[in-house]
């Protein structure tokens, strides 16, 4: 179509501009109906504050109304500990910010430390009992059980001297009055085991933003049987099949034993006891 702006448009240019405008008009009036909506009642009347009818939300209402699966994923950076048990928590907040990988100070344990010893004297004198005999036939084993074996005698004096200089510095520690250093004030260790003795809650780690979620255990146990009854991914059972797959492995092992892709001491270790 050619024409001069002095005449009149044609009817399809005419249609386009009625539905343009028509178009216009209509969302115009959606956001007119959308701002009448959400409009508050207090602010409609003149003189009236805002603060009147304003009620502060109830987040642990609004959460409960969330899928327990769903909501332990729910954290943002202000959220370190998400409480959706019906137990209160004011002090023990502050305690489980420290997080689920806090490590209170351990105690000193004298049995765990001779233990220690004992191990790092028999490697020392196995080293020393082996430096001057003519060496054996490695073996090719990847795998083995923990050898259990200490060398009848000592003749290295310095093992000996360090053995008894380390026990003897072990009972010192007894009689010492030096106290640790203990990362945990009174208060937080009396916090500590009222939550390890509670056991009508749950605390677990949120599966994303590394908060600390306390729920209900009752609720806890409901939702893993919830996933378990999901026959989707999961499927019941009719017999316990431990003993067939035990002896499927049994059958392999020594399958690969016989044709020497395994040593004893590597077939001896992957069997199945239990």
């Amino acid at each position: 179509w050619i024409y001069s702006h002095d005449q009149e448009r044609p009817d399809l240019e005419k249609g386009r501009l009625i539905r343009e405008n028509e178009r216009d008009i209509n969302r115009k009036e959606e956001r007119t109906v959308q701002r009448t909506e959400f409009t508050s009642p207090s602010r409609e009347r003149k003189g009236k504050s805002t603060k009147e009818n304003y009620t502060k939300p109830d987040n642990r209402q609004i959460l409960q109304q969330i899928p327990l699966a769903i909501r332990c994923k729910v954290n943002s950076n202000n959220i370190r500990v998400l409480n959706l048990s019906k137990r209160q928590i004011s002090k023990e907040e502050h305690f489980l910010e420290k997080g689920l990988s806090f490590n209170p100070t351990p105690h000193y344990n004298a049995f765990n430390t001779r233990v220690d010893l004992f191990k790092l004297a028999r490697k020392l004198k196995i080293i020393d009992f082996f430096s001057n005999k003519v060496p054996l036939p490695t073996d090719q084993s990847i795998i083995r059980k923990e050898s259990t074996w200490m060398p009848p005698h000592t003749t290295n004096p310095l093992i000996t001297a360090f053995e008894s200089v380390v026990l003897r510095d072990l009972e010192k520690l007894k009689t010492t009055k030096k106290q640790a250093y203990y990362n945990l004030t009174k208060e937080e260790k009396k916090i500590m085991n009222d939550l390890k003795r509670d056991h009508s809650i749950t605390i677990k780690p949120a599966d994303k933003g590394g908060a600390t979620v306390i729920m209900d255990t009752a609720d806890y146990i409901k939702e893993v049987q919830r996933q378990l009854n999901d026959k989707e991914f999961y499927i019941p059972l009719h017999y316990d099949p431990t003993m067939t797959i035990k002896n499927e492995i049994g059958n392999v092992l020594k399958l690969a034993y016989e044709q020497g892709y395994l040593t004893f001491k590597e077939f001896d270790f992957l069997q199945v006891k239990h």
